[in-house]
């Protein structure tokens, strides 16, 4: 059901993983990962936006399409 589906999980389904930046999920993709403080930073970026989507359902992107445009259907 609609309402039982999160948009994290929706994201990695079709996207993989959800870094920002390739040295998120691989360090050793850059030899400068283990010192990089941006990486410490895109880790974070990672963390708030997997955040928000798990906070968001199915069927509350659909009650937000319904309020923007009026009558919405959609199918799965």
């Amino acid at each position: 059901p609609p309402d039982q589906i999160r948009l994290d999980a929706v994201f990695v389904a079709l996207e993989g993983a959800a870094g920002p930046v390739e040295c998120i999920d691989e360090v050793g993709s850059c030899s400068r990962a283990a010192e990089c403080v941006t990486r410490e930073l895109w880790i974070e970026v990672q963390a708030a936006v997997m955040k928000v989507l798990g906070s968001v359902t199915l069927q509350d992107m659909v009650e937000r399409a319904r309020k923007r445009e009026g009558n919405f259907a959609y199918q799965i």
